[in-house]
């Protein structure tokens, strides 16, 4: 922690030009009553400064907060400033705590009795992933009287690190099998229709959903019964999930806010197959090509964790993925995420049977309203 030097606030450089024309003009006239009165302002002057320093001396901070977080998800913290200062106590300090991604938390303690401290609880939440070991402060007070604006910069030890945004892809809750187990839908693995085989007589335990009425009114009319609707089986979640991740693309710009709503999609959909116990293995170019399994709950954390210190790769070509499509097994799934367009690598490259590709095109962010009423702060 290291003190800055002092600067005068307005009223302070008021109050010090004042106290040099009373001693200048008193100087000229002669005049013992405006140098007296000049000393004095000096005076508190020196005494605003000794006090304000030492009302932001020996303070100490410290920071309580989750080691490992995601993106755009608010989070428990408290800061803490204590005095451990004997007998002084320390007024009106306003603490900022500078979080990653250019994120600052603001607070002030108008109080702090000696050998005591001042607690602060706040929910933040990081915009983008990121990776710390420690974080900077910066405590300000002007006390007394407002003349000076004392201030002191520190770091505090707070290791944090914040994994990818999960985004869901929508082609995961609307394709393939693994649309059967989403619970928006009101139904569970195997209770889901599955491809439509005809139409059948109605028998004793089918749902009225199921009753196909158009057919049924003209069975009626003919004399025979109702008729129900009749279902081939729902496919199943597959055993194992190849999830593929690469930045090949050609004819387009790299854009870096792309790479991290792909991370994101990447995230989401690990999180995904291990909510439905899918047995998942990660292979990208941002880790040359080699597997991470997510079969568990550490391995899956591993995978965040890599997520979010990682760095895209350059350079991708197609052959390389094309290689690691080769090793994707006949019985398994294939799920292929990018930072780049289908129309960028999508006609490069030959995609096993059944494969997935998730379109980084389904996310479009809307700019924020303007015309929206200021917000109004009341006071009790």
């Amino acid at each position: 922690m290291r003190l800055i030097p002092s600067n005068f606030t307005f009223r302070g450089s008021a109050l010090l030009g004042l106290e040099l024309g009373l001693i200048l003009v008193g100087i000229l006239l002669k005049d013992g009553a405006l140098i007296t009165l000049g000393v004095c302002l000096f005076i508190i002057l020196l005494g605003a400064i000794i006090f304000g320093r030492r009302n932001i001396a020996k303070l100490k901070v410290e920071l309580d907060l989750p080691h490992r977080v995601h993106a755009h998800k608010s989070f428990s913290a408290r800061a803490r400033i204590i005095n451990q200062r004997a007998f002084l106590d320390t007024y009106n300090v306003d603490i900022s705590i500078h979080l990653p991604q250019g994120k600052v938390q603001q607070a002030k303690a108008k109080w702090i009795p000696s050998k005591c401290g001042a607690e602060y609880n706040f929910r933040p939440s990081i915009p983008m992933r990121a990776s710390v070991l420690e974080m900077h402060y910066e405590l300000v007070s002007r006390f007394p009287f407002g003349l000076f604006t004392m201030r002191k910069r520190g770091t505090v030890s707070a290791p944090l690190l914040v994994y990818p945004r999960l985004i869901i892809p929508r082609e995961l809750l609307s394709e393939g099998t693994l649309s059967d187990l989403n619970p928006n839908q009101g139904s569970t693995q195997g209770d889901a229709l599955g491809e439509p085989r005809g139409i059948r007589p109605w028998q004793p335990g089918d749902p009225a959903k199921k009753i196909h009425w158009p057919a049924s009114a003209r069975s009626l009319n003919r004399g025979h019964g109702l008729r129900v609707r009749e279902n081939d089986p729902p496919g199943f979640q597959p055993e194992f999930c190849h999830v593929i991740y690469h930045s090949f693309g050609r004819g387009e710009v790299l854009r870096e806010d792309r790479f991290e709503r792909a991370l994101s999609l990447l995230a989401g959909t690990l999180s995904l197959l291990m909510r439905h116990n899918v047995a998942a293995k990660l292979q990208a170019d941002f880790l040359g090509w080699s597997s991470l399994p997510c079969q568990n709950t550490a391995q899956y954390q591993e995978c965040l964790a890599i997520m979010a210190e990682t760095k895209r790769a350059q350079g991708t070509e197609s052959h390389e993925l094309q290689s690691a499509l080769k090793h994707v097994e006949r019985n398994h799934s294939c799920i292929i995420i990018s930072d780049m367009t289908t129309d960028a690598w999508l006609p490069s490259v030959k995609l096993p049977h059944g494969t997935m590709v998730i379109d980084i095109r389904q996310i479009h962010f809307q700019r924020p309203k303007t015309n929206s009423p200021a917000l109004s702060i009341k006071h009790a």
